[in-house]
This record gives structure tokens, C-alpha cells and sequence, in this order.
């Protein structure tokens, strides 16, 4: 975080002082310039000099304004962005505090934690659907609200794979403050080189993946989408011959290259593969195997 705040000081600082630094190198090459044609003809280069300053100060206040303009228009901008993501914040909160009823205040939006219309559809396939196993790659919001939907069902357990230690333990502390233990087990599983289809990935190492079958609802959303490209691929060949019948596969971030590919290319390589019509969304999608995941 201190690296990005210094590189945000770096580029503001570049942004402010482009312009003034060119009006300084300007100025300077016009007093070299002046003082060199007053040297060689003190009275034309004096007038010279004179109608040139008139024509550098309409410039420069010219200049001034573009700058303040584009600064205005960019400081609205973020404000308008900042607002925008304070009221989503809101509403998640107010959707978190009817829907849930959680015990405690849930975190607040960090930029990374899921959105609200990705909850309400883990929410409603778990509530309807009433898996007894889900397993979540990745963890955070996410885990909680999917372990509160399960209390609510009185049935069900979700195991959540996460491979950064820190997000691990600050899970585990909100499953414990909320008393979601029953319903909700963190596994820190470390990355490690996988093969799928003659092609190399860092994913989650676990001693045997067929311990955690059957799988009634597969919450793709890690490892984290900067590790590598198409870091989430493996998820579905490895994890394939655990799904249940009739599992769901919920999708996060298909709106981004990597996932959108990733996605493409699973339905590419499982004929039987279909997404599910009744979650439309163009940030996250629900996949299913039409007659169960061929083995």
C-alpha cells in the first residue's frame, strides 16, 4: 500500500508540475533569446522584447486556464467515482442488514471484496437449492454471507481454499465473531504448479481434492487474477469429477479478459457445459453440466 501511495504522490506531482515546469523552460529560453537581441540591437530587441512578454502572458494565462479546467474536470470525476462507490457501499449494506440479518456489522467495502448482485445470487442458489457441501476458492464477504445462507437452511457445511496466510486469519476471525464455525471451515492451501492439459498454473494444493466431494455449489473466485494469466482455469478440469449431478458453478469477474477467456474455454472443452439463463449478469455467471459433469 505504501509503494502505491508514493507511485499516486509520484504521478500527481508529474501531472502539477508539467505545466509549470514548461513555462519555466519557456522563460528561460525567452531571456536568453531577449538578452541576446538587446545585446546586438538594444532598440528593435527592446521592442521585440516587449511584444514577445505580451504574447508569453496572454500564453501563459491561456495555459493556466487549460490546465485548471482539466484539473477540474478530473477532480469531478473522481468525486463522482468516489460517490458512486460510497452509494454501493450503502446499498450493500442495507442489503446485507435485511437479507442476512448478520450478527455484527460486516466489513465495508474494500474494492476487492464481491459485489452485491454476486451475493444475492450465491444467496438465493444456496437458499433454494439447499447444497450440503460448497466450496469457496478464494474467501472474504463471500464466505460469511454464504455461511449465514447455509445457517439459514439449518443444513450444510462450505470449505473455503485461500493461499494469502493474512486473508486467511482475517476470515477466520469473522467466521469466529459471527459463530459461523458449523457451517464454514477456512483451509489455507498454498499455490503450487499444476498440469492441466500440457500447460503449467500455480493453484491450490491440497494432499487430495476427492475429499472434498461432492461439491453441490463450486464459488470460483481465486486465486487472485494478477498472480499469472488465466490463474482460475485449472478450477473445473481439477475439480470436475467432484461436482454432484446437478452442481452449480458460480463465476466471479468474467467481465475481465482473463476470466472471460477462461470462461469461453470451459465451455469450449465441456460439450455439456451450459450457463444458466436465470442469472443474467455481465460481471459473474452461473455454469451447469446438463446431465450431470461427464467423467
Amino acid at each position: 500500500m505504501a509503494a502505491a501511495r508514493s507511485e499516486s504522490a509520484r504521478d500527481k506531482l508529474r501531472r502539477r508540475g508539467g505545466p509549470a515546469l514548461a513555462a519555466f523552460l519557456v522563460w528561460l529560453g525567452w531571456s536568453i533569446v531577449a538578452a541576446y537581441l538587446l545585446d546586438r540591437w538594444p532598440e528593435w530587441g527592446m521592442r521585440i522584447a516587449l511584444i514577445a512578454l505580451g504574447g508569453l502572458t496572454c500564453s501563459g494565462f491561456v495555459i493556466l486556464l487549460l490546465f485548471l479546467r482539466r484539473e477540474f474536470w478530473r477532480q469531478r470525476r473522481h468525486d463522482l467515482e468516489s460517490l458512486q462507490r460510497h452509494r454501493d457501499e450503502l446499498e450493500r449494506q442495507i442489503w446485507l442488514s435485511s437479507r442476512v440479518s448478520p450478527r455484527l456489522p460486516m466489513p465495508l467495502w474494500n474494492g476487492h471484496e464481491a459485489r452485491r448482485d454476486l451475493l444475492n445470487a450465491a444467496w438465493d442458489i444456496i437458499r433454494s437449492e439447499r447444497p450440503k457441501h460448497v466450496l469457496e476458492l478464494g474467501s472474504g464477504l463471500s464466505t460469511l454471507v454464504m455461511a449465514y445462507a447455509l445457517e439459514a437452511n439449518g443444513t450444510g457445511m462450505l470449505q473455503a481454499l485461500e493461499n494469502q496466510p493474512e486473508t486467511a486469519a482475517s476470515t477466520r476471525r469473522l467466521l469466529s465473531a459471527h459463530k459461523l464455525q458449523p457451517y464454514a471451515l477456512l483451509l489455507e492451501a498454498p499455490l503450487r504448479q499444476v498440469n492441466v492439459g500440457g500447460e503449467r498454473y500455480d493453484w491450490y494444493c491440497l494432499p487430495d481434492y476427492r475429499s472434498l466431494t461432492p461439491i453441490d455449489l463450486l464459488f470460483v473466485d481465486g486465486p487472485e487474477g494478477a498472480l499469472a494469466t488465466m490463474s482460475r482455469y485449472p478450477a473445473l478440469p481439477i475439480l470436475r469429477d467432484c461436482l454432484a449431478h446437478n452442481a452449480a458453478i458460480l463465476v466471479d469477474d468474467i467481465h475481465r479478459e482473463d476470466e472471460n477467456l477462461m470462461l469461453n474455454r470451459w465451455l469450449e472443452a465441456f460439450p455439456n457445459l451450459e450457463r444458466d439463463e436465470n442469472f443474467e449478469s455481465e460481471e459473474f455467471a452461473v455454469l451447469r453440466f446438463v446431465g450431470g459433469p461427464s467423467r
